[in-house]
């Protein structure tokens, strides 16, 4: 039997100071509990991180857009304000930013093709330096609000590659997201006592890029596919799923750069549908969605995916 491929000499991400194998970033954090996770992230948004964002984004505006970006995943992750509320005449609970769908009406009209909720969202204005494009774009799931936050937390260094940093930093981003919110089939990876809804996205991807400045320093967003809710199941059938799609896709069509899509085409799938090897996914469901729109003012760069199925790995650094 042939030896393993010896692993990667992991780098350190957003100015870990420990040392030592055993204590990386990455593998340590990989670790992490859901109180574990919200500590670190609060303490990152409320300068109580020494090393944590570097000193040029350490800014009076940047914290206090972290903390923004905190309270609102804290808020929609299991047993969060904006989970639990509104729970609507179902009495439902997810992770999805909504309100109640004033036309869902009383149980005597109620219907499976009308969803008891609507999206609501809040905007935030994406500006992690000043070579990346600073837009403002709505957010509503717990999942790209944790990408978000973690992509606001200063660059990649030089040395930084898919095997050191970004495929670790997305088993990291992936872990996280399972810790904060949705049910996983096997319970021992999930605190019992936190319990979220549906399943968590089926995909996590990290995009990345070199910064302007010469240095070799790289940019870096995290994203998701679509989840936050048991959606085929719950009482308003595919509508309500239908419904956070469409943000999505709006999302997508109005910030796009270059025409890719355009008004009508949201049930129509992406292009690589006809390749091979294409997934087939309709417009703005897959873990790209954020991360391209964020990344891509112009096409002057190279984008370089990660990965896009770090599920199957997350067992590795345990």
């Amino acid at each position: 039997m042939a030896n393993p491929p010896p692993e990667p000499d992991l780098l350190r991400p957003y100015g870990d100071p420990e040392k030592g194998v055993a204590n990386n970033w990455f593998r340590v954090k990989f670790r992490f509990t859901r109180d574990d996770i919200l500590k670190w992230m609060k303490d990152v948004a409320s300068k109580n991180n020494a090393n944590c964002p570097p000193e040029e984004l350490r800014t009076d505006d940047h914290f206090k857009f972290l903390l923004k970006i905190y309270d609102q995943l804290e808020s929609l992750a299991t047993g969060g304000e904006n989970y639990e509320e509104p729970g609507g005449p179902n009495k439902r609970k997810c992770h999805i930013y909504r309100e109640l769908n004033p036309g869902y009406g009383g149980k005597k009209t109620q219907s499976k093709d009308v969803s008891d909720f609507l999206v609501k969202s809040w905007t935030n204005n994406y500006d992690s330096g000043p070579d990346v494009r600073n837009i403002n774009l709505n957010y509503w799931c717990i999942y790209d609000l944790i990408g978000l936050f973690m992509s606001l937390l200063g660059s990649a260094p030089p040395a930084a590659d898919r095997n050191n940093y970004f495929l670790p930093l997305t088993a990291v981003y992936a872990r996280w997201c399972s810790r904060l919110a949705g049910k996983l089939k096997n319970k021992k990876s999930q605190d019992p006592s936190k319990p979220g809804v549906g399943p968590i996205p089926t995909m996590f991807q990290c995009t990345w890029r070199e910064r302007k400045d010469g240095l070799g320093k790289k940019w870096f967003f995290l994203g998701a596919s679509v989840a936050g809710d048991q959606f085929a199941n719950n009482p308003s059938g595919a509508d309500w799923q239908t419904k956070v799609q469409m943000e999505r896709f709006q999302m997508l069509l109005q910030h796009q750069q270059t025409t890719m899509v355009q008004d009508g085409e949201f049930n129509r799938t992406e292009p690589e549908v006809t390749s091979p090897t294409g997934t087939g996914n309709l417009w703005g469901n897959c873990a790209e969605t954020y991360p391209f729109v964020q990344c891509m003012s112009n096409f002057e760069y190279v984008l370089k995916p990660a990965l896009s199925a770090v599920w199957s790995i997350l067992n590795y650094y345990n």
